[in-house]
C-alpha cells in the first residue's frame, strides 16, 4: 500500500478492514472522514480569496509537499502553486518560494513532531530574503506535528486537513485538537511596525557631547560577585548548548536519511520495486556492497570506492553517507577504511541470498513500518587493533534482527528512514544494548520494522 492522494488511503483503508474482516468498521470510518472533508470543503468553496500558502516539507534542503498534502491544501482553503498533487515531494530552490512569495507558510517536516519541526526555524531565518517574504512579514508562518497529521497515510489526514484549514482561514474552522499540534512562529520581519511606535516623545535629546558623570570604578566585593554571577550563567546555559548541538546533529542525520532513502526509491523506480542486495560479488581483491567497493586487508587501510555502490548514480556526490553524531575521534574508535566510509546499515531482511531472486517492494503492504536505512556501528573484539580486553566501535554496514548492530546515538535512540520515504527515531529492544561498550548504546532494533510481513 503506497497511496498517493486522500482517495487512495480511504482505498487503503477499505482494503485493510476487508482482509482483517472488519469491512463495516472500516466502511464506518471512511463515511465520518468524508463528511468531515465535506464540512471543510463546504466552508471554503465560496471564499473569495484564496491565500498563496507553501507547505515546506523540508527545510534544508528545501522540499515542497506532494502526495496528498496539496489536497489538503486546496481542502483549506489555500493555493499552492510549488506543490506536487499525487507524486513524490521533490526538491526547489529557494528563488522559487521567494518568487511564489507564500502570504502563509506551514513548516512540516516529514517525520518531525512539532519540537523537532521548530528547531529547523533557524535554518530558514538564516535564508536570504526570509524575512522580505509576505508569510514572515504578516506572522503568518506556522511549524506544525508532521508526523501525527500529514506524514502517515492514514484517517488522521483528515485531522491534518482541519488543521490546515483553521492556519489559513481562522475566520471559518476552529481547531479542536490537542494544543501541541502547531505553533506560530513569533517576531518581526522588515517593515512592520514596532508596538512601541505609538508612544510620546520623550522631550528633547541630549547632545551625544553632553557632560556624563563618570560612574565609580568596580569595588572587589562587586567584581567577585559578577565573577559569580556569570559562572552561574554559564552553569545554565552550557547544558542548553550542548542540547542545540545534538539538536543540529539529529536534524543532519534526518536529512542525510532522507535523501538516502530518495535514493534507494530512485533504484527501486528503476529496476521494477526489486531492491539491492547487502553483498555482491568479489572483484580486483575486495568485495562490492550495497555503499561501494571495499578492499580487503588490514583494518583502517583498506581502501574504498563509493562507485560501485548501488546508490552511487542516485547521489550527487559525497556528503549524505556520515552521521554528524557518529564520534570518529573517539579514541576507542576503529576504522575500517583509510577513511570513513559510511555511518548507516541497511535492512538485512531487505536483502535476498545470492541466487535467489531479489525482495520486491510492489509487494509489500505497510511501507510507513518497515525500515530500510538506520544509524548503525558495531562492537569489534576480534580484529586488531580491537581484542577482547580492548572492544573498539566501528562502522557497520547492515542492521538485523539477532545481531546488536543498530547505534542508538542520538540521546539512546536511533534514526531510520521507513520504505514510505518518512525518518523517524526508534529505541533499542530491551536488554539487547552491548555490554562490553553500554555507554556507546550499540543494540537491536525491534524486529516489527524490519522483518517484511
Amino acid at each position: 500500500m503506497s497511496p498517493h492522494s486522500l482517495e487512495e488511503i480511504f482505498g487503503d483503508i477499505r482494503e485493510l478492514g476487508r482482509v482483517t474482516n472488519r469491512l463495516d468498521k472500516a466502511e464506518a470510518v471512511i463515511a465520518e472522514r468524508r463528511a468531515r472533508l465535506k464540512n471543510i470543503a463546504g466552508r471554503t468553496q465560496n471564499i473569495s480569496c484564496r491565500p498563496r500558502v507553501f507547505c515546506m516539507e523540508w527545510a534544508d534542503p528545501v522540499y515542497c509537499a506532494g502526495h496528498w498534502v496539496p489536497e489538503m491544501i486546496e481542502l483549506a482553503g489555500g493555493i499552492d502553486a510549488l506543490a506536487r498533487p499525487g507524486t513524490d515531494s521533490a526538491r526547489v530552490e529557494w528563488e522559487e518560494v521567494l518568487k511564489w512569495a507564500p502570504e502563509i507558510l506551514i513548516l512540516s517536516p516529514c517525520g518531525f513532531r512539532l519540537e523537532q519541526a521548530f528547531a529547523q526555524i533557524p535554518l530558514l531565518e538564516s535564508r536570504p530574503g526570509w524575512a522580505d517574504l509576505p508569510a514572515v512579514r504578516r506572522g503568518e508562518v506556522y511549524a506544525v506535528d508532521a508526523n501525527s497529521y500529514f506524514a502517515r497515510p492514514g484517517p488522521r489526514v483528515v485531522e491534518g486537513t482541519e488543521l490546515l484549514a483553521r492556519l489559513i482561514h481562522p475566520e471559518l474552522l476552529d481547531w479542536n485538537g490537542p494544543d501541541d499540534a502547531f505553533r506560530k512562529v513569533q517576531g518581526r520581519g522588515p517593515g512592520i511596525e514596532s508596538p512601541r511606535g505609538d508612544l510620546p516623545d520623550s522631550g528633547p535629546r541630549r547632545s551625544p557631547l553632553a557632560a556624563r558623570p563618570v560612574p565609580p570604578a568596580f569595588t572587589l566585593i562587586e567584581l567577585l560577585a559578577v565573577v559569580a554571577v556569570i559562572a552561574v550563567l554559564a552553569a545554565l546555559l552550557l547544558p542548553a548548548l550542548a542540547r542545540s548541538k545534538a539538536s543540529a546533529r539529529r536534524i543532519q542525520c534526518f536529512s542525510n536519511l532522507r535523501q538516502v532513502g530518495l535514493a534507494a526509491q530512485m533504484y527501486w523506480d528503476e529496476n521494477d520495486g526489486n531492491t539491492f542486495r547487502y553483498r555482491g560479488a568479489a572483484t580486483n581483491g575486495g568485495d562490492i556492497y550495497w555503499f561501494g567497493w571495499l578492499a580487503r586487508g588490514s583494518e583502517g587501510q583498506r581502501a574504498f570506492d563509493p562507485g560501485p555502490g548501488a546508490l552511487s548514480p542516485y547521489l550527487s556526490g559525497r556528503g549524505v553517507e556520515l552521521c554528524p553524531a557518529l564520534n570518529y575521534t573517539l579514541q576507542q574508535f576503529k576504522l575500517k577504511a583509510v577513511g570513513a566510509a559510511y555511518g548507516y546499515g541497511y535492512n538485512l531482511c531487505l536483502s535476498s541470498p545470492l541466487g535467489h531472486s531479489p525482495v520486491n517492494l510492489n509487494k509489500v503492504v505497510r511501507t510507513v513500518e518497515i525500515g530500510i536505512f538506520a544509524d548503525a556501528a558495531q562492537v569489534n573484539t576480534f580484529q586488531a587493533p580491537a581484542s577482547p580486553d580492548h572492544p573498539m566501535l566501528e562502522e557497520f554496514y547492515y542492521v538485523s534482527t539477532n545481531e546488536p548492530t543498530a547505534h542508538f546515538r542520538h540521546a539512546r535512540s536511533a534514526s531510520v528512514v521507513f520504505i514510505d520515504g518518512h525518518v523517524g527515531v526508534e529505541k533499542p529492544v530491551e536488554g539487547s544494548i552491548d555490554k562490553r561498550m553500554p555507554h556507546q548504546v550499540v543494540g537491536r532494533l525491534h524486529a516489527e520494522i524490519l522483518v517484511i510481513p
